[in-house]
């Protein structure tokens, strides 16, 4: 008997047009947020607002990395963006190169290494231990005007003083 009842009150109400959405790609699509309150039916479309300032300035790009400054209301910041290839192997370490690459142009100064007490410390090698995660570094440094036999010859002698080094248990103290 309810559904009789309901079926009646289905066909004394207007029926509603009902406009199917074309196939095509929309010819123009529209930015913004909208806004909807569960309580009723309202419901408002803020479109995004162009700013008068550029959102943030470029400072360097090459073809896979983009430094850029950000300008905000609150607070400035820098941003880098790096595109590395899905066939890396080491995506990490490949974006890292290659910020380094572009960056070192715009640096004030070389980076440092934050060690204060290295086990071995000359010109071109430099060794020391992190404790905490019980890891051995090496920093090497190659003048890559030399020739390629001696350049061989300078990592042969970097190693040398290195194996002295893990030889002799200096690491361990």
């Amino acid at each position: 008997m309810k559904h009789e009842e309901n079926a009646e009150a289905v066909v004394g109400q207007e029926e509603e047009a009902f406009v199917e959405r074309p196939g095509s790609k929309p010819d123009k699509a529209v930015r913004g947020r909208l806004y909807r309150w569960l309580d009723s039916d309202y419901t408002e479309f803020h479109p995004e607002q162009k700013r008068e300032t550029a959102a943030r300035t470029m400072i360097a790009a090459t073809r896979n990395v983009k430094f850029y400054k950000n300008e905000g209301e609150k607070e400035n910041s820098f941003s880098v963006l790096c595109n590395v290839p899905g066939d890396s192997v080491d995506p990490a370490a490949t974006a890292l190169e290659l910020i380094s690459g572009m960056l070192s142009k715009h640096m004030q100064q070389e980076p440092k290494i934050s060690v204060s007490n290295f086990i071995h410390h000359s010109e071109g090698l430099k060794i020391w231990r992190n404790k905490k995660k019980h890891q051995l570094h090496c920093y090497l440094e190659l003048d890559t005007k030399l020739n390629a036999t001696m350049l061989s010859m300078r990592v042969l002698d970097q190693m040398t003083v290195l194996h002295k080094v893990i030889t002799s248990g200096e690491y361990k103290k």
